[in-house]
């Protein structure tokens, strides 16, 4: 039987914010389509029941709520600000905050398993966020081949330190430095810090608390 592809949709009327999740999204989960959607209507007019999750603007949310609640968690509502994201009651990413606070805010609601439905052992993402998506549609981001010191090199990257802070640390020069970037990259076939930075949390080179 074919395998049938994992689809997730992000509906929102704002371009960047678009942009952005759908970059964020295929960083987390590299063999998932993520399909974008201007308006309601725009969904409706595609296969409005065929996604495994979505992740939906606020305004659009309230103005087709009936048809929202009815997928129940597998609808993540997109909000500006905690306020706003606390008097909800339904999962949330808070998409005012930076790439790196909203990358922790999505890693987090991964972990929240058993609080919406029963936690199952094959599965990955088994929060609110992502019940259905199984251990093996992450494991392009587990690739757990990189030496001691390519590991060492990773772990200071995604706690924000620069060449010469991490050549300083680890006794080596920057150009070794930019080598072990050069080589991590290589590996894992990963080019943007967010993408290395979920890299090394599923492979728990560092908790969420430390980047």
């Amino acid at each position: 039987m074919e395998k049938r592809e994992i689809e997730l949709a992000v509906i929102d009327a704002n371009t960047l914010t678009c942009i952005g999740m759908k970059s964020l999204l295929h960083d987390l989960l590299p063999e998932v389509q993520v399909r974008c959607f201007r308006s309601f209507s725009e969904l409706m007019q595609d296969t409005p029941f065929a996604f495994v999750h979505y992740f939906v603007s606020g305004n659009i949310y309230f103005s087709q709520v009936n048809f929202f609640r009815q997928l129940g968690h597998r609808v993540v509502l997109l909000v500006q600000g905690v306020e706003q994201a606390r008097a909800l009651g339904v999962p949330v990413l808070d998409v005012s905050q930076d790439e790196h606070s909203l990358i922790q805010q999505v890693l987090r609601l991964r972990q929240l398993g058993g609080h919406h439905g029963e936690r199952r052992a094959d599965e990955s993402f088994h929060g609110p966020c992502f019940p259905h998506v199984r251990r093996h549609d992450a494991d392009a981001l587990r690739q757990p081949d990189l030496s001691p010191r390519e590991i060492e090199v990773l772990v200071l990257m995604v706690k924000g330190l620069i060449n010469k802070e991490i050549a300083e640390q680890l006794h080596i020069s920057p150009t070794t430095v930019i080598t072990h970037r050069r080589n991590i990259q290589e590996k894992t076939g990963l080019r943007s810090l967010s993408a290395l930075t979920v890299y090394a949390i599923l492979n728990e080179y560092v908790k969420v608390g430390e980047v």
